[in-house]
């Protein structure tokens, strides 16, 4: 009898929990492939050879690029944050959007997360990031052939995928083992 009321005592947490749970993040929906690309993208940045040199600068800015949506901005803002430092970096997130992009003034280190699909910008912040020489990652399938530095591809796994050209023009260098392993886009 006790270890019945003992299993049924935990069933009973456990179903709580997975109801407290699901809640917490219930008011939004969050595309699988946005979450995909805030869990692998410290890993890209991780890869940048740029880190390695030492220099006076020993943090980095993570910017999260919104048109709309700043709650999800602020909600994968906190899922990043949760990384505190990146290659003895210190990491600083920040949303921003799309339209305030440009009056920031970016680190040499610093890199930018594209939130949400803006077709219609999409060129300018490509431009945007290479003239600044920082990573530019997105998650939406397609971006990465039209030139944005950095995102993921899915097969039977999920793969980091680089577009060479954009790379080389930024001035970014990763590292080899990184390159082995990433689907390459040059145009």
């Amino acid at each position: 009898m006790t270890i019945n009321k003992n299993k049924n005592i935990i069933l009973s947490v456990l179903v709580v929990l997975s109801i407290v749970s699901t809640n917490l993040y219930s008011d939004i929906h969050i595309d699988p492939r946005i979450h995909i690309g805030l869990n692998l993208f410290p890993a890209v940045i991780a890869a940048n050879k740029r880190l390695t040199i030492d220099t006076n600068e020993k943090r980095l800015t993570i910017y999260i690029i919104y048109s709309k949506n700043e709650h999800l901005a602020l909600d994968s803002k906190k899922h990043i944050e949760k990384i505190k430092h990146i290659r003895k970096h210190k990491l600083i997130v920040r949303t921003i959007s799309f339209n305030d992009l440009t009056a920031i003034n970016l680190g040499n280190n610093d890199a930018l997360f594209l939130l949400e699909k803006n077709n219609l910008n999409l060129n300018d912040l490509i431009n945007y990031a290479q003239t600044k020489k920082v990573i530019l990652f997105s998650p939406f399938k397609g971006d990465v052939e039209k030139g944005v530095m950095s995102g993921f591809k899915v097969t039977n796994k999920v793969l980091p995928e680089i577009n060479l050209k954009t790379m080389k023009s930024s001035n970014i260098d990763l590292k080899a083992f990184f390159l082995r392993i990433a689907v390459k886009y040059d145009e």
